[in-house]
């Protein structure tokens, strides 16, 4: 047995060792994201946020189902209760996540999109007053409660006459 004959096996599985080695990486650059969720691969971005997915209905679903498999803050849900229409939403509770939901259909022609929607931006919380008050507003009496008049003519707990 030659040289080279002795060699080429150890020349395939090197190879075969490095293609194995580098077929994960590849596949992780490959893999589209946005609003930081993983995205169908070779999806086909139509707009913003609005995808057309390579794969059919029963694919497209199984994708979902199997990457927030054990999620607890995903909720799926059927917002469409007629035969023909096949449409899923699903929501993200998770408060940290840049996207909201999902929501996946089918076009007549058995084409399969998807839209991902964003998180609505958080309510800005009101600055306080000079008062300590959220309104500006002046506070209320502590002890009972109620607030002071602020009719021009009438002072609290006032005793002379007017006029």
């Amino acid at each position: 047995m030659g040289r080279a004959a002795r060699l080429l096996p150890l020349v395939h599985s090197a190879l075969a060792v490095v293609a194995l080695a580098a077929t994960p990486v590849a596949a992780a650059s490959d893999t589209p994201t946005e609003l930081g969720l993983e995205l169908i691969p070779w999806s086909k971005k139509l707009a913003e946020r609005r995808y057309e997915s390579p794969r059919d209905w029963d694919g497209t679903i199984k994708f979902f189902r199997d990457k927030f498999k054990g999620w607890k803050t995903i909720k799926w849900s059927r917002e469409v209760s007629l035969p023909a229409v096949k449409y899923v939403h699903i929501t993200n509770a998770a408060e940290n996540g840049k996207w909201d939901g999902i929501n996946i259909y089918a076009l007549p022609d058995g084409r399969i999109r998807y839209y991902l929607l964003t998180r609505p931006p958080k309510a800005a919380v009101p600055k306080a007053g000079a008062d300590g008050t959220s309104s500006g507003k002046a506070p209320a009496d502590v002890s009972t409660g109620a607030k002071p008049s602020t009719t021009p003519n009438s002072t609290p707990n006032s005793t002379a006459p007017a006029g």
